[in-house]
């Protein structure tokens, strides 16, 4: 494969060589990672060595390097979901780096935090410019994508208990709610735009449960960021920040706390047997701790 590789990169035929050539490095480098995330996991290790991040990060630069020409390929919006992707694999793994009294430390753990929150930025200003005429074709590996980068932006907008991580400013770039929500609108209006009729038997499509299960998604979100735990200040703080006011239709903080131990149904989050393909895409986050 590797022979094949430089081949493809030193004399590419034609833009689809250059294309399959920075895609085969991207998911060389997800292997390495994968290998070693399952040898962490059966090692009982809580956190990848910082100069394994580094060591990983260097290839991805070196991917980016190979993206100045052509044009054609720089811009290519799968070109670009595929690294941007990469690199929120990489930099997340700063969220579990043991904390440090050192300074260097700090600043490399916030640098990596950063990258990883700007990665997912340009992932999702990407995505939600693709037509829906074309969004219609995207491959399943982009849909796997796009949970991974919603389930680490909900971590780096929770991760509080790093305190030179400033969450306020993650939810001040990118609302994880907004764009749950965006998200889901542009779906649910795909098979309309992309001329799809739907089953008349009134069965669910497979557009519709992605939908239903990204809005479960927000609603389970919302509700973790709003614990019984939490004293009315910290619910107001909260709830201002998810640009909703604690009224007395809600009941107050008892209100929030009714909603919270309120269970979350549905058959898109908890069943998939079905469907193979909503279940790869839903399953692997819908009992992690986030």
């Amino acid at each position: 494969m590797k022979e094949c590789l430089r081949v493809l990169v030193k004399h590419p035929e034609w833009e689809g060589d250059r294309v399959l050539a920075i895609r085969v490095r991207c998911a060389l480098i997800t292997e390495q990672l994968t290998s070693v995330l399952i040898q962490q996991a059966l090692d009982s290790e809580p956190q990848t060595p910082l100069y394994f991040i580094r060591a990983l990060d260097a290839q991805v630069q070196d991917v980016w390097r190979t993206l100045q020409e052509p044009a054609s390929i720089s811009n290519n919006e799968y070109v670009l979901l595929h690294v941007y992707g990469i690199e929120v694999n990489i930099n997340e793994l700063a969220l579990n780096l043991e904390q440090s009294a050192s300074d260097a430390d700090v600043m490399v753990r916030v640098e990596k935090l950063h990258r990883c929150l700007k990665a997912i930025e340009k992932w999702f200003q990407i995505y939600e410019r693709i037509p829906a005429s074309m969004a219609i074709g995207i491959t399943f590996d982009i849909f796997f994508q796009l949970i991974h980068c919603t389930v680490a932006l909900i971590r780096l907008t929770k991760f509080d208990s790093f305190p030179a991580w400033d969450t306020a400013e993650v939810r001040r770039r990118l609302d994880i709610f907004s764009l749950l929500d965006r998200i889901a609108d542009a779906m649910e209006n795909l098979s309309t735009a992309a001329g799809i009729a739907e089953d008349d038997d009134g069965e669910a499509s497979t557009w519709s449960r992605v939908v239903k299960g990204i809005r479960l998604l927000k609603t389970g979100t919302q509700a973790d960021f709003v614990t019984a735990r939490d004293d009315i200040y910290t619910l107001r703080k909260k709830l201002d920040d998810m640009e909703t006011t604690v009224t007395a239709s809600t009941g107050g903080s008892e209100g929030v706390e009714a909603q919270h131990d309120t269970p979350i149904t549905g058959d898109v989050m908890t069943n998939f047997g079905d469907d193979p393909w909503l279940s790869a895409i839903f399953i692997p986050w819908d009992s992690m701790n986030f």
